[in-house]
């Protein structure tokens, strides 16, 4: 039986729920019949805990019965704020009483010492011992072991808190001096901008917070805020790039369960902000796929490709991604045909007086070619992997397509579009 607790110990677990209830409105237990009840109902009250005055609760009609159901959703309008309030999962993490006692004693021990002649290991470990006496804690299977403190040590360097430098045969700590007053006044307006619109924001948010202020100049038309529950995931991919591993992913979504490959580029979508991770696929001749950061549970870092072997596959994936409209490599993402499939597309475009259309041909055509024909005829042309992507952009011109030639599936689909959309004013193809 799954018990309640506010805090957050794996965030996978909570990125669902949070992403269901902002993105999708009302969400209620039906919404989430993989889970049993009382974990709907757990990780509910985490999240009305977590963004309490963003929270509303409300019986909505659903359902083939059309029964009213008790359901939940977050009212967060990204253009409304200041600061992005899911920032805030990532300070509700669990932590075990040995974290608590370790963080406390390292940072009140580098205090003390005042960076002077800094602390070991052994310091804090004599330092758990005293206190675990006079607390009675001997007995308590609490107490942090050695190991554990020096992991916590590196962990803490790692994330800067700490610095170390030998001395001897020893390693001693030091408290990190820099923080959040000594920053620069007009440092402070890139980290408010940074914050809200870059990756990681959480990392500018912490300082903020530590500093005591707060964003007063920055808003945002576009502001894709629910990309940030995938930022943990993205830091490990990205941590894989650099070190040239292969990656496992585990994913909730997909053809696949779970997906082995070389990760090779972040791509982001300018339209939606959603992130993709564009990687080979090992299981499939070493095609490249693209696949959904939302989707994806866990990333497992595997072993090191090599540098000259990583070379080649990112030169590989590189040629694939320049004839990709968007992030697909193939229908349906996941099959890669031999050879991209080639688009054509004749328009009227008075020349005189629609200039302005012509451009946006040329700036929003992604390298495809434009070439003028005869007066007032312009041919667009591309070769790309998937045409069906291309629907989009290619539906924006309607009314100006004198002739379309590319594939068969992407065709049918947008003879299908006209049709429906001709039907609705009652007129025929």
């Amino acid at each position: 039986m799954s018990e309640f607790s506010e805090l957050i110990k794996h965030l996978h677990r909570v990125r669902s729920y949070v992403r269901g209830f902002y993105l999708f409105d009302w969400r209620g237990r039906a919404d989430y019949d993989e889970k049993s009840p009382r974990t709907y109902d757990n990780e509910r009250r985490r999240v009305e805990s977590i963004f309490n005055e963003y929270v509303r609760s409300g019986r909505i009609r659903s359902g083939a019965a059309d029964k009213n159901e008790k359901k939940t959703s977050l009212a967060i309008n990204a253009t409304d704020i200041a600061r992005n309030p899911l920032y805030e999962v990532w300070r509700a993490k669990r932590f075990t009483p040995p974290d608590i006692m370790l963080h406390f004693i390292i940072l009140d021990t580098g205090a003390k010492k005042k960076n002077k002649n800094g602390f070991t290991k052994s310091d804090i470990s004599m330092r758990v011992m005293d206190i675990a006496s006079m607390e009675n804690f001997l007995w308590n299977k609490d107490i942090p072991s050695d190991s554990s403190i020096r992991d916590k040590l590196n962990e803490y360097e790692a994330a800067g808190l700490l610095v170390s430098k030998l001395s001897g045969k020893e390693l001693r700590y030091y408290l990190a001096p820099m923080t959040s007053d000594d920053l620069p006044a007009n440092l402070r307006y890139a980290i408010d901008f940074f914050s809200e619109a870059a990756p990681f924001g959480e990392a500018g948010d912490h300082i903020r917070d530590e500093g005591g202020w707060a964003n007063k100049f920055f808003r945002f038309k576009h502001h894709f805020i629910a990309q940030t529950l995938d930022d943990e995931i993205l830091y490990d991919l990205l941590a894989a790039i650099k070190e040239r591993r292969r990656v496992g992913l585990l994913t909730e979504k997909g053809p696949r369960p779970y997906e082995k490959g070389v990760p090779c580029k972040i791509l982001v979508s300018v339209q939606s902000g959603r992130r993709y991770i564009g990687m080979t696929d090992d299981w499939n001749d070493s095609k490249s796929i693209a696949r959904r950061l939302d989707y994806i549970d866990k990333v497992d870092v595997c072993d090191d490709v090599g540098r000259a072997e990583y070379e080649e596959i990112l030169q590989r994936f590189e040629a694939d991604i320049d004839k990709a409209w968007g992030v697909s490599f193939g229908m349906g993402m996941d099959s890669k045909p031999d050879k991209p499939e080639k688009i054509v597309m004749t328009l009227y475009i008075d020349e005189e007086n629609e200039r302005f259309v012509l451009d946006r041909l040329k700036r929003e055509g992604r390298k495809g070619k434009v070439e003028r024909l005869e007066k007032n005829v312009f041919s667009y042309s591309h070769e790309v992997w998937d045409s069906n992507e291309m629907l989009p952009f290619i539906m924006s011109f309607i009314g100006r397509i004198i002739s379309l030639q590319c594939g068969k599936a992407t065709e049918k689909r947008f003879l299908d579009e006209l049709d429906r959309m001709t039907s609705m004013y009652g007129v025929g193809r």
